[in-house]
């Protein structure tokens, strides 16, 4: 353990900081498409919020995305000053090898302020006058074809109930 580094710190395997993974979700006023990024960042830092390295890869395979988005999400990550740059010596220093040290984070915890709220894609609120809905038969769900018991109806089948059953499965004799 470097001298510089307190116990228990993100050079342990496993290691996750409590204090700035609760920053990134209650108070970092950061973009929701940004967030995974953010997370993956703020999970390896120390506990003041610095500290944070992870190479490029590790960050896409933690958050799901391609390495390419993960860069444009650092770099949007940095233009909102959400994160910055690091101590970039706190690799050598705990035995990287020279060619493999990725860039060093250290997340922006004194920044607070409430999450940035997307619009809906429906910017009304309502369906506009049926425009995409499916049409609703009687004793069916909202998607044509399956019936409120789980079924599929079949069309041209009369749904009925029967016996505790409902939709194709008493009209085709199932159950």
């Amino acid at each position: 353990m470097s001298p510089t580094m307190p116990d228990n710190e993100p050079t342990q395997p496993g290691w996750v900081s409590q204090v700035s993974i609760a920053w990134a979700f209650d108070d970092a006023p950061c973009p929701t498409e940004l967030l995974p990024v953010l997370l993956a960042i703020a999970r390896r830092c120390n506990n003041a919020g610095t500290g944070s390295y992870q190479s490029k890869p590790t960050l896409a395979k933690k958050t799901g995305k391609s390495r390419d988005q993960v860069d444009a999400d650092v770099k949007k990550l940095l233009e909102l000053n959400l994160i910055r740059l690091g101590d970039q010596t706190l690799p050598e220093r705990n035995g990287v090898p020279a060619g493999q040290r990725p860039v060093v984070y250290d997340v922006a915890l004194e920044i607070r302020g409430p999450k940035p709220s997307k619009a809906g894609r429906n910017k009304e609120g309502k369906n506009k006058g049926g425009q995409g809905k499916a049409e609703v038969t009687p004793g069916m769900g909202t998607t044509p074809g399956t019936d409120t018991g789980g079924g599929t109806h079949t069309p041209g089948t009369e749904l009925v109930k029967a016996g505790g059953t409902s939709g194709c499965y008493a009209a085709c004799g199932i159950g």
